[in-house]
């Protein structure tokens, strides 16, 4: 079966409020570091109509822990799943 590639536009800040997302998750992408922590839209003054990729590019992260300046943002789903709207339990 041919992988199939999502062709759609890119989800926004507002997308994700939409779907009760209030904040998202920073990683640092150092290979000996790999520290995660976690930051509210509105700490970060983000618009709604920012695309979610490239709020790295927007607010310039730097590590807590070992100073790198590369990260990768997602969601924070933990208050998604913990509503049950995420993954079913045991899936």
């Amino acid at each position: 079966m041919a992988r199939q590639t999502y062709s759609g536009p890119l989800p926004t800040v507002g997308d994700t409020r939409a779907q009760g997302i209030t904040a998202l998750s920073v990683t640092c992408e150092s290979p000996n570091c790999r520290w995660s922590s976690y930051s509210a839209f509105d700490a970060l003054r983000l618009p709604d109509d920012m695309v979610f990729v490239e709020i790295p590019r927007h607010r310039r992260f730097v590590c807590s822990r070992c100073g790198g300046r590369r990260v990768g943002v997602m969601p924070d789903w933990r208050q998604h799943r913990a509503r049950g709207d995420g993954r079913a339990a045991g899936a």
